[in-house]
């Protein structure tokens, strides 16, 4: 599943928010390495899944310097090969942080 949002700036600036993945993946009959992962345009800035990190805490997150433009978040989860344990990304408090000079 993905969720996704575009928004266009007249600045240079960067994104931050916070973020985290729920394993739903306990093992036994669900042991498939299910995944999600953050992208801002098609630059991965966050991943997580359940065999690398199981279930997170909060995360901090704050992207690179995006230049003026269009652009385009996206929080994605992909549940492998069955149905029975979900897993989930969570986000929260997704922040535009205005004009950026680096340096």
């Amino acid at each position: 599943m993905t969720l996704s949002q575009s928004y266009a700036s007249g600045f240079t600036h960067r994104l931050t928010f916070l973020v985290r993945f729920v394993n739903g993946e306990p093992g036994g009959l669900c042991d498939f390495n299910d995944q999600a992962r953050v992208r801002v345009d098609t630059s991965t800035v966050w991943s997580a899944s359940s065999y690398s990190t199981g279930t997170t805490g909060w995360v901090r997150v704050t992207t690179g310097t995006l230049g003026a433009g269009s652009h385009t978040i996206s929080f994605e989860v992909l549940n492998i090969t069955d149905s029975a344990c979900d897993s989930y990304i969570q986000a929260d408090g997704v922040q535009y942080l205005g004009i950026y000079k680096a340096g």
